[in-house]
């Protein structure tokens, strides 16, 4: 795996399991853990200049699930990794300098710090197992023989994961397939259902061919030869934009995959994705050639129509729908769209953009693994103005559990064991403590 992935995989897990206090979580994944929280804690130290009070940023730690004692842990990778600087005692800063100004490059300083530290060979086959369930479901047995896993591994591997809502599984013609909620769609274990009625190598050659161009544009549902496509639109199970403008009706497909938390987001993206593939190919009164770089100059100019035209209210009214902007009349008959001047909105066209590039699913960094409750403490850490970055908290579905308080893990013969073992080596003699 490259270091993005793991930094990315590790945020992941730490989020869905970030209320939960259980001793297998260090015994089996606690680097994981330890580098999911400083991602976890980076991301929402985003935008921040200066931490001029420690009290506060503890009090921010906590709601991420990061103790006082693991926060000094916490503090030092990021330093290590030059994400922050710490002035003074590293027991009590007096300040804390945020340096690194593009995030995305956290996550694969932080994938760097993972391989360094040197996690065990369970640490690796569960972060590789989230990363391979992003893209598509794996049976069970598939998982167990590519690993080299033992079944007690597995059975710890799909305790933690359901438990942190990050990995789910169904049973068809009685063989167990696992899959990762938090990478689909709504309603994700429909979606696996009917793509299993399915030839799976017809499955995925549809999904690459989603994953290749978002926005995957149907004219015709008659003229529909792969039957995949045709079952997904016609049974109403994924997101297809349709927009009728002069060039008639179009729909856009996209995968089921999104590789994302934050599902509104995503929504609203596809939704300028489809209308700038609609100018691409099907209007008849404008071309759009480098669609790339008109969204680059929405987000510059803040308009679309430095010619209006008649096309735009059709063509970009979902994006107003969405209240990403508005739409003025300039002109009998003839249109401009005015982009939001909000972060959020302008972090949609960048996600569209990025979609377009990428030829994939992307996944909006700014809002992943962020949690309402300590975003709410920023503005206690400094008392100087900062670059304030407002997520769309009412959107984020970090994980699909919601939890009022910090729970402990079921208690499970699994974890019993392996708590056992750990503690057998600690006794020359062998014996087997009655711990439980």
């Amino acid at each position: 795996m490259d270091n993005r992935s793991i930094g990315i995989r590790s945020l992941d897990i730490q989020t869905g399991l970030y209320k939960y206090s259980d001793p297998i979580l260090d015994l089996k994944i606690g680097e994981t853990i330890l580098i999911g929280k400083a991602a976890s804690l980076a991301s929402h130290l985003r935008g921040i200049q200066v931490i001029e009070d420690y009290e506060a940023l503890k009090a921010l730690a906590s709601k991420l699930g990061i103790n006082a004692t693991e926060l000094l842990s916490v503090l030092e990778i990021l330093h290590e990794i030059e994400y922050i600087r710490i002035i003074g005692n590293k027991r009590k800063p007096t300040k804390i300098e945020v340096l690194i100004k593009i995030f995305e490059e956290t996550y694969d300083l932080l994938g760097e710090k993972w391989k360094d530290d040197k996690p065990d060979e369970f640490e690796h086959k569960m972060v590789e197992i989230i990363n391979d369930l992003s893209n598509y479901r794996v049976s069970k047995q598939e998982i167990i023989s590519k690993y080299d896993l033992k079944i007690k591994d597995m059975d710890i591997i799909t305790y933690i994961g359901q438990n942190g809502g990050f990995l789910d599984s169904y049973l068809r013609d009685e063989v167990r397939y696992l899959f990762s909620p938090i990478y689909m769609e709504e309603n994700p274990e429909k979606i696996m259902r009917f793509l299993d009625s399915y030839d799976e190598k017809n499955v995925k050659s549809t999904i690459d061919l989603l994953n290749g161009k978002p926005g995957y544009p149907i004219v015709n549902l008659g003229n529909i030869e792969d039957d995949i496509i045709l079952g997904l639109m016609s049974n109403n199970i994924l997101q297809t934009p349709a927009i009728t403008a002069s060039g008639g009706k179009v729909n856009f497909l996209f995968t089921p995959y999104t590789n994302t938390t934050d599902k509104e987001m995503v929504r609203h993206a596809r939704n300028v994705v489809s209308a700038v593939r609609y100018g691409e190919k099907f209007s008849q009164y404008s071309e759009l050639r480098y669609p790339d770089l008109f969204l680059q100059r929405l987000i510059e100019r803040g308009y679309i129509g430095k010619t209006p035209h008649s096309d735009i209210e059709a063509q970009y009214g979902v994006l107003r729908d969405n209240g990403l902007g508005r739409i003025e009349e300039v002109g009998i008959g003839r249109y401009r769209f005015y982009l939001a001047d909000t972060p959020y909105a302008k972090d949609v066209v960048r996600l569209a953009k990025s979609m377009i590039i990428s030829k994939r699913s992307f996944d909006p960094e700014m809002q992943r693994g962020i949690i309402a409750e300590a975003w709410e403490e920023r503005q206690y850490l400094s008392k100087y103005h900062f670059s304030e970055y407002i997520p769309n908290l009412s959107n984020i579905k970090n994980i699909k559990k919601s939890l009022n308080e910090r729970k402990t893990l079921p208690k499970s013969n699994i974890a019993k064991d392996k708590i056992n073992e750990a503690l057998n080596r600690l006794f020359i003699s062998g014996g087997e403590p009655d711990v439980f």
